[in-house]
């Protein structure tokens, strides 16, 4: 099963350039919990500027959350997608955490930043 794995990642790698995901497929692979998927839709939401992990918390009170859960659930989502996919969908930026180019390609762009025109530079 490990050389199949190793086999697919490399088949991601050589041919990722022709390879389209799918929102649903990586939300799939990546989040394990519906906590999971409300923090990665939290960093989506605040766009390209991103989130600090305290905000998170504030935007998500139903879940009972810490500022250090974020660190361990982005960090879970992230290795998830590296495994399939070679790549990450979030990175920190300076105390924020905000989805790389590769999340923005998946997710797509935030309505705000389609309206201040920031998209496609």
């Amino acid at each position: 099963m490990e050389r199949i794995e190793c086999m697919q990642r490399i088949i991601f790698h050589g041919l990722e350039g022709y390879f389209k995901f799918e929102r649903p497929l990586v939300e799939k692979v990546a989040t394990e919990s519906e906590m999971d998927l409300a923090v990665v839709s939290a960093i989506y939401e605040a766009g390209s500027c991103g989130i600090l992990a305290k905000d998170i918390v504030g935007k998500l009170p139903w879940h009972a959350l810490e500022k250090h859960r974020i660190l361990r659930i982005v960090n879970r989502v992230n290795r998830n997608i590296s495994e399939a996919f070679g790549r990450t969908i979030i990175e920190k930026r300076g105390k924020k955490w905000a989805f790389t180019d590769f999340g923005v390609e998946i997710w797509g762009e935030t309505e705000e930043e389609m309206k201040n025109g920031k998209g496609g530079e």
